[in-house]
């Protein structure tokens, strides 16, 4: 469907004329024809046979290759099939087969490995039924080309991917995914399910997957809505519909934003003009803070005359301890030193020694971890000997078991294969076949009563559900009709209009009115001081207000005792009017601060008028009526209200004009309401009489009708129980039948047969098992020598060992005796060091005084320095801010004022400073920042604001534009489908149409003779069995035209045609197969197709007979 050689585009398409647009479409299928006639034209072929000579070396060299075929399907244990390999051609497969040959098996492997469900497959209803019987579980293995343009994560599967799914019988199935090399990558079905999209895979697809059910009733049972649903999504076509609602969502969004950032940006205006005035008063402040420049100059140099004076004294201290310190070590220097020497230089001959002996001992210990680390690992190997050879022994033994066991079991199957045997074995046999057949036909019937038992059991089910609902609307109805009739009675017998809120309210108005016992008289009904402005908001108020609307009010509790006596008088029926104790105000309450409003809605409150300040109080009090927002359509509340950020402040819900109530994100819902009119509010009684009336005729008529629904419905569901009983007596004596001739098949099948296939397996695996044999007893005659040489290792570790043991003993000891004597000669050189302490001790306390004057003297010294410092830099700083300024500069360095004096001055300004700057916030440096900061917020904001508005004027334009192109692409693609559609019928001389309805979603297919009149043109419902599958396959060519998926398979398709029809369908299905380079066709039927020849785009399968069934008999011609 190309506008390659078109004078119009996508774009031109939209303005062109109806004719020109037809005349354009006609062009398009034109094109089409001529490509699949020229694609391949079927020759005539001597005794109708059909000629596959069309491919050439060129051709096939042009093909380009299409990720998503089948290449290789293996079944295990699957249906009927233990084990099937078939390998699929890239192109046109014919699976041929009779009934019950397992051809449609291996279609429903395809869908089931390939992520299907057991109800895609239309073959039962779990994925364990697939089972074959007898076992536990069964496999489907489906190998996927991944070689395309649109293949699935190459790099990690290669040019293939395995995919692998196991069923259980107890239930659940298992994925696996392989990559070409069989490595296995996923298990999960989230990666099945992503490869499958990447690929295009669609096995729920009919125009994919096409099974027999589907083709015999496709046409037939399918309504409209699901044959349009599937035009769409084999078109593409619900894609870019659901692209289109996402950007129609996008711009609402964006005009959203820019109503939040026009907003914001008021706030940013209000917030910059504050700063600009604050930033203006910080200027009042300069002088106060010069003076608080030369209070702390001044503070610094007062704090630098100190640190002089300090210092002088300090270092008069400093050279008196000095002097004290040089006596003290004069005194001590002068005694020699001549009984220590000779000790000490003892000690250290005996350190030398030490030192010797360890650095031996050391290396003794490295040699001697050495051997018992060899020691160690001899153990090991002599242990790893010992259990090889226990192992091999037993092996041994279980082998000999083994081999015996094989002989005894050859000698009972060569027992069993003597002529005596060979006359009974062919009776049970022939028993044997006549009972399967016998378990077959009654299991066949069973099914059948089973599956007419289900219908009647969910016809009498969804009787009973349906007399049920009619038994509960009867009912309602009912009691609806009773309480209207007595609201009407109260109605007609009193002319006020406060009979609307109960026929007993007139009276207790009176009585109120006439007693004089009230401290206060009591005000209600609520509702008859509201008066509505709007009337169509009549419903919405009223059920905003209903719980309040027939209360009154009293002030204090011995009123509420009297009004409630009236109320007990009064009220004998009905619902009884709530009284409430509370204060009676003379104000209004202000609602300003919570009420919920937009520019486009309003509240509750605005919208009524109340006569009462105490009922408008109560009003607001109890049901938030400036809270509750009336919007009028349900999609103006999901736009609202849906999202948090668009919901107004203080909203605490909405109502519609209708009555239904939404709640606001995050706790978004919608109830609807079960009152159809306003009863109470804008309404007289006069039309509240009429209304009733109305009602109750209504409610009398739907009586009526469903008591003679009721009746109906009751003989229905006696003859349904009656039908249902004889289908399962007949069923129970079936199940007997078929239970004895299983239990007769399942004797017979226990007697062992026996099999000379098995006695030559099981020589073979004799004579593999008596060479192991050899091989282990030869293996087991070399441990022991293996043994002996590691003990001998072992033995000479051990002396080793022992030697360098004794080596360090010696050593031990001669080190402990040196410790000996160092210990001796330290006492005797404590005896002299003991004279010298007292005065060392002296000397001690003298240093440490002079090292604590000496820190104290540099850290005086350092304070001094950066005093000094601190107060020039300073000077420095003030006299630079002056020059800048041109005022004159006054330095405080010769200051005799006290440090005190200064200080206090200097912290009474700073607290004035401090406050007036608290009161402003920040500093005038901050106040200039915040202003400039504030004003480029609000510049980026309205620069944003502008952008946006512009690519929603961008978005919007694109959107009309592509909702034009999407126009235009649905009548192509109808147009396309349609001809293709007629374009086939043609060849069988019929004509249709087919019909799309894109407003009511549906679509629908007539065909009929081209010269038969009436017949012509009629429903798909009214044809023949093979007419109507010429004409599923007509349709499904028409689908193909405009779709593109990686393989199209069809099973029986050509069942319930006549030699004619189906020689035309074959010729028509080859023909597209051909054209469609690339792609994969897989047709499966139980008819004949001797007059196919298969060539190198053609394979041709065909299934043994079931009889001869042997579960991977295939033949590939």
């Amino acid at each position: 469907m190309s506008l390659e050689n078109s004078q119009y585009t996508f774009h031109s398409l939209q303005d062109v004329t109806r004719a020109e647009f037809q005349r354009e479409v006609d062009r398009i299928t034109k094109e089409v024809d001529q490509v699949e006639d020229e694609a391949v034209a079927p020759a005539p072929a001597k005794r109708g046979r059909f000629t596959q000579e069309g491919t050439s070396q060129s051709h096939r060299s042009q093909l380009r290759p299409v990720s998503g075929t089948i290449l290789e399907v293996v079944l295990e244990d699957f249906l009927c099939h233990s084990h099937m390999k078939v390998s699929l051609n890239k192109e046109i497969n014919f699976i041929v087969g009779r009934n019950g040959s397992g051809k449609s098996a291996i279609l429903t492997g395809i869908v089931v490995a390939l992520g299907g469900s057991a109800s895609t497959t239309g073959r039962g209803a779990a994925l364990k039924d697939f089972i074959k019987h007898g076992a536990n579980s069964g496999r489907v293995t489906c190998v996927v080309s991944n070689s395309g343009a649109l293949s699935y994560k190459k790099d990690i599967y290669g040019e293939k991917i395995s995919v692998v799914r196991t069923l259980h019988s107890t239930g659940g199935s298992a994925i696996k995914l392989r990559s070409e090399r069989g490595k296995l990558i996923s298990s999960k079905m989230e990666d099945l399910r992503a490869m499958t999209l990447q690929l295009g895979i669609q096995v729920d697809n009919p125009i994919s997957v096409l099974d027999q059910n589907t083709a015999r009733h496709f046409l037939a049972q399918s309504k409209p809505e699901n044959k349009f649903e599937l035009f769409m999504r084999a078109t593409n076509l619900e894609t870019l519909a659901r692209m289109y609602v996402d950007i129609t969502l996008s711009v609402d969004k964006i005009k959203q934003e820019i109503k939040k950032k026009e907003r914001q940006l008021l706030d940013n205006n209000a917030e910059v003009q504050e700063a600009q005035k604050r930033w203006e008063m910080f200027e009042n402040l300069e002088k106060d803070r010069a003076r608080s420049v030369l209070l702390k100059m001044e503070l610094l140099w007062a704090e630098v005359r100190d640190y002089v004076i300090a210092l002088g004294r300090l270092k008069k201290d400093l050279a008196n301890t000095q002097r004290e310190k040089e006596h003290l070590e004069k005194l001590l220097s002068s005694a020699e030193n001549t009984e220590t020497e000779p000790l000490l230089q003892e000690i250290e001959s005996l350190k030398a020694k030490v030192t010797a002996f360890e650095d031996e001992k050391k290396e003794i210990e490295n040699n001697l971890k050495e051997v018992k680390s060899k020691y160690s690992a001899l153990n090991l190997r002599q242990k790893k000997f010992e259990q090889e050879k226990c192992q091999k022994e037993r092996k041994i033994l279980e082998d000999e078991k083994t081999i015996e066991e094989y002989k005894a079991e050859i000698r009972s199957q060569e027992q069993k294969m003597l002529p005596e045997h060979v006359d009974k074995r062919r009776k049970q046999r022939e028993e044997i076949q006549d009972l399967q057949k016998l378990v077959q036909e009654r299991k066949n019937a069973r099914q059948a009563k089973e599956a007419e038992a289900r219908e009647l059991q969910d016809k009498l089910s969804t009787l009973k559900d349906s007399l049920s609902q009619l038994e509960r609307s009867r009912r309602r109805h009912d009691e609806e009709k009773k309480t209207l009739t007595t609201q009407l009675q109260g109605l007609q017998s009193n002319d006020s209009n406060l009979s609307l809120f109960g026929a007993h309210m007139p009276e207790l108005v009176r009585l109120i009115e006439a007693s004089n016992k009230f401290k206060k008289k009591p005000i209600g009904p609520l509702g008859s001081y509201v008066k509505v402005k709007d009337p169509k908001w009549a419903l919405a108020v009223e059920c905003a207000m209903k719980s309040r609307l027939n209360t009154f009010l009293v002030e204090n509790t011995d009123d509420e005792k009297l009004l409630q006596s009236f109320i007990k008088r009064v009220c004998v029926r009905g619902q009884k009017p709530s009284v409430l104790r509370c204060r009676f105000p003379t104000e209004l309450y202000d609602t300003s601060r919570t009420a919920a409003r937009t520019s486009e809605y309003c509240n509750v409150l605005d919208i009524v008028e109340i006569s009462n300040v105490v009922a408008r109080n109560l009003l607001v009090d109890t049901c938030k009526l400036e809270t509750i927002m009336l919007i009028p359509t349900d999609d103006e509340c999901y736009n609202v209200l849906s999202n948090p950020r668009s919901v107004p402040r203080n909203c605490s819900k909405a109502y519609t004009l209708k009555g239904d109530i939404y709640m606001p994100a995050p706790r978004y819902g919608s109830y609807a309401s079960n009152q159809r009119a306003a009863t109470v509010l804008q309404s007289s009684r006069a039309d509240l009489i009429r209304q009733t009336e109305q009602r109750i005729l209504e409610l009398q008529e739907a009586l009526q009708s469903l008591q003679q629904n009721i009746t109906i419905s009751n003989d229905e569901f006696v003859n349904i129980r009656r039908q249902l009983d004889n289908c399962r007596a007949v069923m129970k004596n079936v199940s007997n039948e078929m239970l004895s001739a299983q239990a007769k098949l399942e004797k017979l099948k226990d007697v062992e047969q026996p099999d000379t296939n098995s006695v030559s397996v099981l020589r073979e695996e004799l004579s593999v098992r008596e060479q192991e044999l050899q091989q282990l007893r030869s293996h087991l005659d070399e441990i022991p020598a293996k043994l002996l040489a590691v003990e001998s290792e072992r033995k000479e570790l051990k002396i080793r060992g022992n030697e360098m043991n004794a080596q360090l003993k010696d050593i031990n000891d001669k080190i402990e005796n040196i410790h000996i004597k160092q210990k001796s000669c330290r006492d005797q050189l404590d005896e002299i060091q003991s004279a010298k302490v007292g005065k060392k001790r002296k000397l001690d306390q003298v240093r440490k005084q002079e090292d604590q004057l000496t820190v104290r003297s540099n850290e005086l010294e350092e304070k001094h320095k950066k005093a000094k410092a601190a107060a020039e830099k300073y000077d420095d700083h003030v006299r630079s801010e002056a020059a800048e300024k041109g005022a004159e500069f006054l330095s405080q360095s010769n200051t005799k004022r006290n440090l005190e004096t200064i200080d206090k001055e200097l912290k009474s300004l700073n607290k004035r400073l401090a406050s007036v700057e608290k009161t402003l916030g920040q500093n005038a440096e901050a106040s200039g920042k915040d202003f400039q900061e504030k004003m480029s917020v609000y510049n980026a904001t309205k620069k944003y604001i502008v952008a946006l508005k512009t690519n929603v004027e961008y978005l919007r334009m694109a959107l009309d534009q592509r909702k034009g192109l999407y126009h235009t692409q649905k009548k192509l693609t109808v147009g396309v489908v349609s001809h293709q559609f007629t374009r086939v019928l043609r060849f069988r001389n019929c004509t249709g149409n087919v019909r799309v309805n894109f407003e009511r979603k549906s679509l629908d297919i007539s065909v009929g003779p081209v010269d038969e009149g009436e017949r012509a043109g009629l429903g798909t419902s009214s044809l023949s069995g093979g007419e109507r599958s010429y004409a599923t396959m007509a349709f499904v060519i028409a689908l193909w035209n405009v779709t593109e998926l990686p393989f199209y398979f069809l099973d029986e398709f050509d069942v319930f045609m006549d030699m004619l029809n189906r020689q035309t369908v074959l010729t028509l299905l080859l023909r597209f197969a051909k054209q469609k380079c690339g792609y994969q066709f897989g047709f499966l039927t139980p008819l004949d197709t001797t007059a196919i020849n298969g060539s190198e785009r053609v394979t041709i399968f065909r299934l043994a007979d079931p009889r001869n069934n042997n579960n991977n008999a295939i033949e590939n011609p």
